[in-house]
């Protein structure tokens, strides 16, 4: 159990250096890749946001979808 904590604590695929602040985004993997490869995968995420903010432009959550979702939100902020 030692030695995955260990191997944990030092792993480096965190997004952050090791001070605790996030990285800057110049530094990022994804802008070193082949140029092809950046483009397809920044088209695919652009495409799911896009997609998801037209689905939510139609979407009327009742009382209690808000009430769960800010109560996940908060579990999740208290976790983090």
């Amino acid at each position: 159990m030692f030695a995955v904590q260990h191997s944990m604590e030092h792993a480096d695929d965190s997004g952050r250096e090791p001070g605790g602040q996030p990285r800057a985004p110049w530094s990022w993997q994804l802008l070193r890749a082949p140029l092809p490869l950046a483009g397809y995968l920044l088209a695919v995420v652009a495409a799911d946001l896009a997609l998801t903010g037209w689905l939510l432009a139609d979407t009327a959550p009742s009382d209690g979808q808000i009430l769960l979702f800010t109560a996940f939100l908060g579990c999740g902020a208290i976790s983090g």
